[in-house]
């Protein structure tokens, strides 16, 4: 799912699925599987950088949001995952070979399997409504 602002770190992401995809398809012949770990926020350094790299959006339209970006950066470092859970889910995906070839690895991923259902302008609202509000889901 994409969110505001990491708009391209979402494209890297998407494009990476469809390569996983493309390649589980052409080494299918050869008895190679290629699935995808795909996890939500890690608690990793990566939710500090967001605000060193802030100087170029003050005094613009996006000030207003740029305050919020503290919270929202803390808010998605807490409910994190801890690394070590995403590298079981590797271990995990190495070790049974009856793997899905997509696996979300989040603390609420039925939610984000929700949201993904719901129509595009739908899910527009309720991202802007969680920015609003000062929540990361």
């Amino acid at each position: 799912m994409s969110s505001p602002f990491p708009s391209i770190y979402s494209a890297i992401k998407f494009a990476v699925e469809a390569i996983t995809d493309g390649m589980r398809r052409e080494l299918m012949p050869f008895g190679i599987d290629v699935i995808s770990i795909a996890p939500g926020p890690v608690k990793t350094p990566i939710w500090g950088k967001g605000k060193l790299q802030t100087a170029a959006y003050e005094d613009n339209r996006y000030s207003s949001i740029l305050a919020r970006l503290d919270t929202y950066t803390e808010k998605a470092n807490a409910g994190g995952l801890e690394p070590e859970v995403v590298a079981a889910a590797i271990l995990n995906a190495l070790e049974d070979h009856r793997q899905r070839p997509d696996q979300l690895v989040t603390k609420r991923g039925w939610m984000a399997k929700l949201v993904l259902r719901l129509p595009k302008r739908l899910q527009d609202r309720l991202i802007r409504g969680n920015l609003d509000n000062d929540r990361r889901y």
